[in-house]
């Protein structure tokens, strides 16, 4: 991946390695978490969640510009999060919608339209 300078939250150049960056993320993500995670979730579950979300979060920090233009890191952004909630969301809804038309609630969606 080649991406630009990377400023940090104060807009100067950061110069934390990847480890450090992710150790960053992942704590602000598991501190936005303690808000609204489920308490009947394993702590390893949970592990492995955060450590997605913030390699998400990263990938999605990383990439979101061309490699000309500077990257602002954004630790607290829930950009990432904030996308994957909203895909999973959508395949939930088609899922949902197909099964209905399945039992006939609705009738299928016509091709030509």
């Amino acid at each position: 991946i080649s991406v630009g300078p990377v400023l940090g939250q104060n807009g100067k150049k950061e110069s934390a390695s990847l480890d450090e960056l992710f150790r960053k993320v992942y704590d602000a993500l598991e501190s936005q978490d303690c808000e609204r995670r489920d308490e009947s979730e394993n702590e390893s579950d949970r592990e492995a969640r955060l450590r997605a979300l913030t390699k998400a979060q990263i990938h999605f920090m990383l990439t979101s510009s061309v490699p000309s233009a500077q990257v602002k890191l954004d630790l607290m952004g829930r950009s990432a999060v904030f996308l994957l909630y909203n895909c999973a969301r959508i395949v939930q809804i088609l899922y949902s919608f197909e099964e209905s038309v399945r039992d006939g609630v609705y009738p299928p969606i016509n091709e030509e339209n």
